[in-house]
């Protein structure tokens, strides 16, 4: 590569022990390649990658269905706010910190109820569409948030915000939870 940097073709053509006219024809085809080939490829974007929030394992004729939540980081209050309270400190610093720390554990309280309501529609999901996952099927039945808010005893707009930018994975791949819901639209549509 040097050598043809430096337009040293007859030096290419004796070591490599060819004409030069065959240096010269492969030097001009390698003059039309790009240096750097996967530049096409690339973007100018950051790349986002989909971390799915459902994982769903078929063993058998059941189905693990798992909440992926190692990427999220796992709370808990410091116990050193709550040796504070035991501590011989002012009323108000008292009162102060037991305030935060009831508002910490009812954040807490509602992770742990979104991930139940998450859990609760994957498993609805997952048992309307058993065909899909078990891959019997590539076709989803119709299925509207109304049903699955029904039968997981949640309003539709519940379902609908849980539902939200989410993703379930499968053997398929990985698909958004709305996925599932639209087959019913698409239905129509042809119609």
């Amino acid at each position: 590569m040097e050598a043809l940097a430096k337009n040293q073709l007859h030096n290419i053509a004796k070591e490599l022990k060819v004409k030069i006219a065959e240096v010269i024809e492969a030097s001009e085809i390698i003059k039309t390649l790009c240096p750097k080939p996967g530049i096409g490829f690339s973007s100018k974007e950051k790349i986002k990658y989909i971390v799915p929030d459902i994982i769903v394992n078929q063993k058998s004729d059941t189905f693990s269905i798992i909440i992926n939540d190692r990427f999220l980081p796992k709370l808990k209050v410091s116990n050193y706010y709550k040796n504070i309270l035991l501590q011989n400190t002012s009323a108000t610093a008292k009162e102060y910190i037991a305030t935060k720390i009831k508002q910490a554990e009812w954040a807490m309280q509602c992770i742990t109820k979104r991930e139940a309501t998450l859990m609760k529609i994957a498993e609805c999901i997952v048992q309307i569409q058993k065909p899909f996952f078990q891959q019997k099927s590539d076709v989803l039945f119709p299925m509207r948030l109304c049903d699955v808010a029904q039968k997981v005893y949640l309003h539709e707009s519940t379902v609908s915000r849980a539902i939200k930018e989410k993703y379930l994975q499968c053997y398929k791949g990985i698909f958004p939870l709305s996925y599932f819901f639209q087959q019913l639209f698409l239905q129509i549509q042809k119609l």
